[in-house]
């Protein structure tokens, strides 16, 4: 589990590792990607990353998480764009969230390396399995506005 940094230079300096891994996953693979190569690119020592991630599967979660925060933030905003826009169909609604979702992943690289890559720990799926379950709830709720919905028991 990553260290939560409280002062604000620890906070500037997980960003950055972040920020770097980031970079990192744009043209490399998520297993070919170190501790060395992320401080390199950082411009701090493996030392300092270790302090925050004890471990590679610590960081990966960690950005992860950060992924599938973004991911339930856009599917809710194009939820709610879909339901401004009075869709025809539920069929057709579930097609445009399944598009957005896929032009997400199709366009950012890092994001659709570390969340669909082969290298995906216990946590890392627990994580999914809870976004999942996030957006499927605000999913469920905006088609109930939306739509006349059956009584569906244990959706």
């Amino acid at each position: 589990m990553a260290r939560a940094p409280t002062q604000e230079r620890s906070q500037k300096r997980v960003e950055d590792i972040l920020s770097a891994t980031r970079d990192l996953l744009e043209s490399a693979r998520i297993e070919g990607i170190s501790f060395y190569d992320i401080a390199k690119k950082a411009g701090m020592s493996p030392a300092s990353i270790h302090y925050f991630f004890p471990s590679m599967a610590a960081l990966r979660l960690e950005l992860m998480n950060r992924y599938n925060r973004d991911l339930v933030t856009q599917m809710k905003l194009l939820s709610d764009e879909l339901a401004r826009s009075w869709v025809q169909s539920w069929q057709e609604w579930f097609r445009l969230l399944a598009d957005g979702a896929r032009i997400n992943y199709n366009n950012d690289k890092a994001q659709s390396e570390l969340t669909l890559g082969p290298v995906l720990n216990r946590q890392g799926r627990v994580s999914n399995i809870d976004t999942n379950d996030v957006i499927a709830k605000s999913i469920i709720d905006t088609l109930n506005y939306s739509f006349v919905m059956p009584d569906i028991p244990n959706i």
